[in-house]
């Protein structure tokens, strides 16, 4: 077996390489005997490897969470930088977000600050952690700033993650919805359609059942050309989203659509208040963080509307006289707003509103996925009436009439 290894010779000097044992153990048994203090040790799988340096889904949210909770405790206990990084590269299971954090530990054991080598990742580290780990070095408080990061890192995963559950039924059952009618319509209704025919033809059928048997002989005669047109159109609707007018489209649309709109706005004042919370606590000019909230907000609009406050900041007005004006920001966000530059204590009060806010999100999703629920029985239901009414209720005539 052959192994990967990054370590300390005797002379503090970093040096990596491979080794090949029989084991795990007998590997940093190798590394003990030639006087090496081993950082990161692990398994070289050979071709497999080769996949390492591919992105395939980037650095997900749960990988930060664990990353900067790991980060911080270890920092707190005293455990030097670089070699946290490797014990966290031996944790991490994403094989691209594993590489990143073995090349921040080279660029930090080589003199850069932590932050400068952040910023040469910016797939997994925005400007908002960048500024927030600068901030940290400047004041001393990295130890803090960290502990704030972790925090923060899961309040936004535990919010992504209940707007992702909350559709995972509702998609679920759609899917299934479509999966079956494609199946009825291409393989049942045509075998009926043959009984029909034998015993009498359609033309005495409901308008319901010739509905059906019609859609039935499209669908089967066009299902290659359907399932081209539903992928097709599912990719060029997911590259459209990624593209700068795309992203506009939907941000609008968010702020738009009946029932969720309020759930958006809400959750995009949220991330507004927490992030330029946690900003000016740590240190970070207001114009600056106001700039860096515009980049990490997630909707085109708001982040429009954001450097417009950072512009109009900058011209010596105060946040409140522009949000004040613009009904995407709620009334008890200017409010509180208003207080926090008042009173100088603008990032506990936005840290409290943001606070309240999550809390309030969670409410209107839970709320929401249990409204959803019914409504879809309802149009399942309604679904399955129309099969029944449409082939089940002819065949039960049919038959019917054969026995009298």
């Amino acid at each position: 077996m052959r192994f990967t290894y990054r370590a300390r010779n005797k002379r503090g000097k970093l040096q990596t390489g491979v080794v090949d044992a029989s084991s795990y153990q007998a590997a940093l048994d190798v590394l003990h005997r030639n006087r090496l203090t081993t950082f990161y040790l692990a398994e070289d799988k050979g071709g497999i490897s080769l996949l390492n340096d591919i992105k395939f889904s980037g650095v997900k949210g749960k990988d930060l969470v664990a990353f900067f909770r790991s980060f911080s405790s270890l920092f707190e206990a005293g455990v030097p930088l670089v070699e946290g990084f490797y014990i966290l590269a031996d944790q991490t299971e994403n094989n691209y977000f594993r590489t990143i954090i073995l090349e921040l530990a080279d660029d930090v054991d080589g003199g850069m600050k932590l932050s400068q080598a952040m910023a040469r990742y910016p797939d997994a580290f925005s400007d908002f952690f960048v500024n927030m780990v600068k901030a940290g070095e400047t004041s001393g408080a990295l130890e803090k700033t960290l502990s704030h990061l972790a925090e923060y890192t899961e309040r936004e995963y535990q919010l992504r993650a209940s707007i992702r559950n909350a559709l995972i039924y509702p998609v679920f059952i759609i899917i299934v919805f479509i999966t079956v009618f494609l199946v009825m319509m291409v393989f049942v209704v045509p075998h009926l359609t043959q009984v029909f025919l034998q015993i009498g033809g359609t033309d005495r059928l409901p308008f319901l059942t010739r509905m059906l048997i019609s859609v039935s002989q499209f669908t089967g005669q066009w299902i290659l050309a359907i399932l081209i047109l539903l992928g097709g159109g599912i990719g060029a609707g997911g590259y459209y989203l990624r593209l700068p007018q795309g992203k506009e489209w939907w941000s609008r649309l968010q702020l738009r659509l009946p029932f969720f709109k309020k759930i958006f706005k809400q959750i995009y004042q949220t991330r507004f208040a927490d992030n330029l919370a946690m900003l000016v606590r740590g240190g970070i000019p207001i114009i600056e963080a106001i700039e860096i909230c515009a980049d990490v907000v997630g909707n085109q609009v708001y982040s429009k509307l954001i450097r417009k406050i950072g512009e109009e900041v900058k011209a010596g007005n105060t946040i409140q006289s522009v949000v004040e004006t613009r009904e995407e920001f709620s009334p008890y966000l200017v409010e509180m707003i208003a207080v926090g530059e008042r009173s100088g204590k603008l990032d506990k009060v936005l840290q409290k509103v943001a606070d309240f806010y999550q809390k309030d999100n969670d409410r209107a999703i839970t709320a929401l996925t249990t409204l959803i629920e019914p409504l879809l029985i309802i149009v399942l239901g309604a679904g399955v009436g129309l099969l029944v009414a449409g082939i089940i209720i002819p065949i039960y005539t049919v038959v019917s009439n054969v026995g009298g």
